[in-house]
């Protein structure tokens, strides 16, 4: 049941962490940079001068989420091998105690 949950759990987040910066981009047109820059009398209020920095962040953020979904769902499936030789030993182990039992 978890395996099925895992991957539209997964879209689904990815879905809403590139939903929250485009709300938080149109917000800042009426942001606090711009409230500040009134206060302090500052006359340009171009945003556009940190762009390079915003977006080189914002593709690391991305390379890292990525990069973290990769390595669990690799540990997952080691982890779901090594259940599953576990099992099969078990019941081997289990069918080797049956039969020396019936002896």
């Amino acid at each position: 049941m978890k395996r099925i949950l895992t991957r539209p759990l997964t879209i689904l987040l990815a879905i809403v962490a590139s939903v929250v910066p485009a709300t938080a981009a149109l917000a800042a047109t009426n942001g606090p940079i711009f409230r500040a820059a009134e206060y302090v009398g500052q006359e340009n209020t171009n945003t556009e001068t940190n762009l390079d920095f915003l977006f080189a962040i914002y593709i690391i953020t991305w390379a890292g989420f990525f990069t973290y979904i990769f390595i669990v769902s690799r540990r997952q499936r080691t982890m779901e091998r090594d259940i599953k030789a576990l099992k099969q030993l078990l019941s081997q182990q289990q069918g080797t105690g049956r039969a020396s039992s019936a002896e």
